[in-house]
């Protein structure tokens, strides 16, 4: 018998989910690294490449990517709905899912962050904003999540010490929490976390 979970959402509506987001999964263990210059980038690539969205402006747009370069891209009317066509794609054509970052137009909701740990992806990113919950089962996994991903600015949610900032720090470097970031390059806050040790 499959136990479900009910979730209260922000908006007020109620939803069923028969997924595991009790956090009980094992942390990533990855050595993936991204620059903050590399995240733009991406970024820029999604939504060069979103062609649906240029002709409807009413989907969804995620991509399976290299730091240097997207791999798979799928675009739905449900955001949730992307991320299994990139994985239903990722299997098809033999592209392998770990050690590879994933991006989103839409909010990262508690369901995406499983669906991208479950394809054993280490850094989530999004052109929006990721919900409360989605925050703390990346923290738990060992995920780094990054929203509001737009132009040179960014906001990292968890898992900073995935990001190179470059220029932004010096090594051996600490970071207190809600550190802005402000050059000609990049405007990145890092939030919710007592200290970080940024490589360079």
């Amino acid at each position: 018998m499959i136990r479900a979970l009910r979730l209260y959402r922000a908006q007020q509506s109620g939803g069923v989910t028969f997924d595991d987001l009790s956090g009980k999964r094992p942390p990533l263990a990855s050595d993936l690294r991204i620059s903050a210059t590399q995240v733009a980038s991406l970024m820029r690539q999604l939504n060069e490449q979103a062609m649906l969205y240029r002709t409807s402006r009413g989907v969804h747009t995620s991509a399976l990517a290299s730091p240097d370069l997207l791999l798979l891209l799928a675009e739905d009317v449900g955001r949730h709905n992307t991320l299994d066509k990139i994985r239903g794609a990722s299997m098809l054509r033999g592209i392998a899912t770990r050690d590879r970052v994933l991006l989103s137009t839409g909010r990262v909701s508690t369901e995406m962050i499983t669906k991208v740990r479950k394809m054993e992806a280490p850094i989530v990113m999004s052109r929006t904003s990721p919900t409360a919950a989605s925050v703390e089962l990346a923290r738990a996994w060992n995920m780094t999540l990054i929203g509001y991903v737009r132009g040179r600015q960014m906001r990292v949610y968890a898992g900073a010490e995935r990001i190179l900032f470059g220029i932004l720090c010096k090594p051996g470097m600490t970071v207190p929490s809600n550190t802005h970031f402000d050059t000609t390059r990049a405007n990145i806050e890092v939030t919710g976390a007592e200290a970080l040790d940024l490589p360079c």
